[in-house]
């Protein structure tokens, strides 16, 4: 424990995150309307949330593409 100006304080480590890449996407305007009634509808604190819970989602589908 450490104290500074009076208040003690406790430092823990901190917490080892899974690491994350940063994807960058260009993605139509429509789209980005229905990502966005996607996620107010279903209350994803950000689109970033919805976007992964919608691509974990469409891979665990198994999708195949079209060729």
């Amino acid at each position: 424990m450490a104290s500074i100006s009076g208040i003690s304080c406790i430092f823990l480590p901190m917490p080892r995150k899974t690491p994350s890449l940063f994807v960058h996407l260009r993605l139509k305007k429509e789209l980005v309307e229905k990502l966005d009634e996607f996620r107010f509808t279903h209350r994803f604190e950000s689109r970033t949330q919805a976007i992964h819970w919608l691509l974990e989602l469409a891979l665990s589908q198994n999708p195949k593409p079209k060729k």
